[in-house]
């Protein structure tokens, strides 16, 4: 990172600084020299800007949704109830380089709220995401639905706005076609790539589940297919030389005029409790590009090791931090091993228990029907009374009364 933030800086001088003779000093160029360093290190470690989206995609693997067999109203964030949600993500990864920030604001809403397997989980999502790095920024409505416990739906509308730094594939970087991919595409001269806006459209299937190993021990499932529709502005527009450029997010070759694009990321995991507030998540991860235009066909497959926390003293309702390591099995010219690593914080704003909840709870707390009352007892007309004793008879509903305190 050092190395790198040197190289930048260096870059960065030489083609905005003044010269000597204006009235430069060794003084001034050292404090430009710093002042780039730490914007490149704070900015690297809040945004991002390549591949991003993949190391996303291993975040929704740390708490899948479909929980446990003896799970009950787990449907927003583990609980029967409605909740407005902040979530931060960020992830990175190296080969390619790469680093994300994204922030969603959404109003969860349970489903079917009817106990079983098949619905404990089910909710309805919505609110608006938002994507930054140093290159660029998206911002769009997003939708997630979970009809059934073990399926999610979801869909997002992003308008976006990118431009050049000098770090590789950042900007708009335009390509005589979809077999025009190799490192030099992706590492233009200085000046060559341009800032372009265009809009992004997501639809996502998810399919995921745990089977249970036991009261500390569950075996996770996940996959996820997404596919993404993405438009530039310089799709029909003459004055540039080519509708093609390469999508530094998704490391792939695009057609700007409208082009589609999936993704495919699937995990098998072993997760395991040492403490009911904390799980640490161990397996295997496989996360394929395909570009039906092309025909183009990336993957990566690798490890995956994460720690989650259901709730973090209170500061916020689920943490998770993960690292995978993997090679690529599938690429135009990459090769070697591949290294990526985030943490997914979501924090609770507001809390509402659902009508039925609170139904239930009430149910549960009220107590049952006092036998002493409830039952008649008829004695015959010529009973004759009990004789009378010296020790205080003892009432049954008392003891019967205490015992159904809550």
């Amino acid at each position: 990172m050092a190395i790198l933030s040197s190289t930048l800086s260096q870059m960065f001088y030489k083609k905005c600084s003044r010269s000597p003779a204006r009235g430069d000093t060794p003084q001034i160029r050292t404090w430009l020299n710093v002042g780039l360093r730490a914007y490149l290190l704070w900015a690297m470690s809040l945004c991002g800007l390549m591949v991003a989206g993949t190391a996303q995609a291993q975040s929704r693997t740390l708490r899948a949704t479909a929980g446990s067999l003896g799970s009950r109203g787990k449907h927003c964030l583990d609980e029967q109830k409605r909740k407005l949600l902040l979530e931060h993500f960020m992830g990175g990864s190296i080969n390619p380089l790469g680093i994300e920030n994204q922030l969603s604001l959404t109003y969860c809403i349970p489903f079917i709220e009817k106990p079983g397997i098949l619905f404990d989980y089910t909710k309805f999502e919505f609110g608006l995401a938002n994507y930054i790095s140093p290159t660029h920024v998206h911002i769009g409505p997003t939708v997630r639905f979970a009809p059934l416990s073990f399926l999610i739906l979801r869909a997002e509308v992003t308008g976006f706005y990118i431009w050049p730094i000098p770090l590789q594939g950042a900007g708009f970087i335009m390509t005589k076609g979809y077999e025009d991919f190799d490192s030099k595409t992706v590492s233009p001269k200085l000046g060559e790539a341009t800032d372009m806006y265009g809009v992004r459209v997501a639809l996502g299937v998810t399919l995921q589940g745990a089977i249970p190993l036991g009261k500390r021990v569950d075996i996770l499932l996940v996959n996820g297919l997404t596919g993404e529709f993405w438009r530039m502005a310089n799709g029909d527009d003459t004055r540039y030389p080519s509708k093609y450029y390469y999508l530094a997010k998704l490391d792939g070759i695009m057609d700007g005029s409208g082009d589609w694009a999936l993704v495919n990321n699937a995990a098998l995991l072993v997760s395991i409790k040492p403490h009911r507030n904390h799980a640490i998540r161990v397996g295997f991860t496989d996360n394929l590009l395909y570009v039906p235009g092309s025909g183009y066909k990336g993957n990566i497959a690798a490890g995956l090791l994460a720690w989650s926390v259901n709730n973090l003293r209170d500061l916020a309702k689920s943490f998770a931090l993960f690292v995978r390591v993997g090679t690529f099995t599938h690429h135009a010219f990459r090769s070697g091993i591949t290294l990526a690593a985030g943490l997914d914080i979501t924090y609770e704003l507001t809390s509402t228990p659902t009508r039925r909840a609170l139904e239930t709870q009430e149910a549960q707390e009220a107590p049952p029907p006092d036998a002493a009352t409830s039952t008649t007892t008829t004695l015959p007309a010529d009973a004759e009374p009990a004789p009378a004793s010296a020790t205080a008879p003892t009432e049954p509903a008392a003891p019967a009364a205490e015992g159904q305190k809550p």
